[in-house]
């Protein structure tokens, strides 16, 4: 925790941060100027894509004139003219964001922060969350989390085979886990009991990927009982209730307009088929390419739900090398592998089916786009996988539709 020596010393060099501005790489106007009348911040923090995307909407959809703090891995923002629009300030790191927070709390009477970051690494909630108590302001604090991905799944699903009072245990640990972690006793373990327990010290709501996680048979009394009032299921159709100037406001923020893909779409009567690739560490560019040349076959016995009468698209992994090799091999139209796919979801630009490499995409797809198959790398245990079997408990794929890449070797 700071000392009161360390704030008074940091107060002292509030004058220069405000003359240099937050942070020497933020992309915004004095923060003097964007103090909000009722004295809210919200904060807005992730190292990922889906939980960005998911901001991303609330900034557009809420509308609010409170002043937000930005730092997003993925999509960093340089244009002036949107961040002026939200009465936001970026910053490429969170060290810097939470600098800027200290001077607002120690120069103006802020009466509540609000938190949005990344369930899965809510680490860097806590680092936000210890530098506000610090000050002893009672400033109000309110938690909104969002799924990192299919990772906070299968923390579930294996936190569901412990047996249930080693469950129960667990989560009585939590408050005071997390308390130590925010008070600087400790540093925090991002368990499952520990990110999904933040609720019993603030206003707190995690935003689900899949919040029917707790409507299957999984035995999750425990958290279920700990989180149960606490949950949200994410919303896609934010899109398709904006207003021009908010599409607009997406478009710049993701710096993707689905016109372009639409049009794809429609220079074909045939349906539309999306392969979802992966990197090197699942599979190879030529294991991916032997996938197509089979999901193509209309008697295949591996893949008997068969695309070749399908106008096919791949959608390629961001850090994969090879992506241009598989397009070329099967003459398919390219989705810029930097788009998201949860882009498509929320601006509904999706295919008529999809299939390929296990990802959490499955995760979001809305039930009218066909499930057509699932690769896993040769050595999965597919009865001992938490992923798949996550998956087959959410009914995301059927046990038939879990192909392995040795299946057509």
């Amino acid at each position: 925790m700071f000392n009161f020596g360390k704030k008074i010393l940091f107060l002292v060099f509030i004058p220069i941060i405000f003359m240099n501005g937050c942070n020497s790489d933020s992309s915004n106007n004095n923060p003097d100027e964007n103090v909000t009348k009722n004295k809210t911040i919200e904060v807005y923090v992730d190292r990922a894509t889906l939980p960005t995307i998911q901001q991303m909407t609330q900034i557009i959809n809420n509308k609010s004139d409170d002043q937000k703090l930005i730092s997003w891995s993925r999509y960093p923002i340089s244009n002036m003219g949107l961040l002026k629009s939200i009465n936001a300030t970026f910053f490429t790191n969170n060290s810097d964001l939470i600098k800027s927070l200290d001077s607002l709390i120690l120069t103006d009477e802020i009466k509540k922060v609000i938190i949005h970051g990344n369930t899965l690494w809510a680490v860097d909630v806590v680092d936000i969350i210890r530098t506000i108590e610090d000050f002893g302001k009672s400033t109000e604090i309110e938690l909104q989390f969002y799924d990192d991905g299919s990772a906070e799944y299968v923390r579930l699903y294996d936190f569901s085979k412990l047996p249930e009072s080693e469950q129960e245990y667990r989560v009585s640990l939590s408050k005071d886990n997390i308390k130590a972690s925010i008070n600087g006793n400790q540093s925090f373990d991002n368990s499952v009991e520990n990110i999904y327990g933040f609720s019993q010290i603030y206003p707190t709501t995690y935003n689900m990927l899949r919040m029917d996680i707790f409507n299957t048979n999984l035995p999750l009394n425990p958290l279920k009982s700990l989180m149960l009032n606490n949950i949200k299921q994410m919303k896609w159709d934010y899109f398709m209730h904006f207003n021009d100037h908010q599409k607009n406001q997406f478009y710049t923020f993701t710096g993707f307009n689905p016109e372009k893909i639409k049009e794809q779409y429609k220079e074909s009567p045939n349906e539309n088929f999306i392969f979802v690739g992966s990197n090197s560490g699942t599979a190879t560019a030529d294991q991916q390419i032997d996938i197509i040349t089979e999901a193509k076959k209309p008697d295949s016995l591996i893949i008997p739900k068969s695309i070749q009468e399908y106008d096919l698209f791949f959608k390629g992994h961001p850090s994969a090398t090879y992506n241009q090799q598989i397009i070329d091999a099967h003459n398919m139209t390219e989705i810029y592998n930097k788009i998201p796919f949860e882009a498509l979801i929320m601006t509904d630009t999706l295919p008529d089916a999809v299939g390929g490499m296990g990802s959490s995409v499955f995760f979001s797809l809305p039930s009218k786009v066909e499930n057509k198959f699932i690769f896993y790398k040769s050595d999965t245990d597919i009865d001992n996988n938490s992923l798949i079997q996550v998956m087959i408990a959410l009914h995301i794929v059927n046990r038939e539709d879990v192909k392995l890449i040795s299946d057509i070797e």
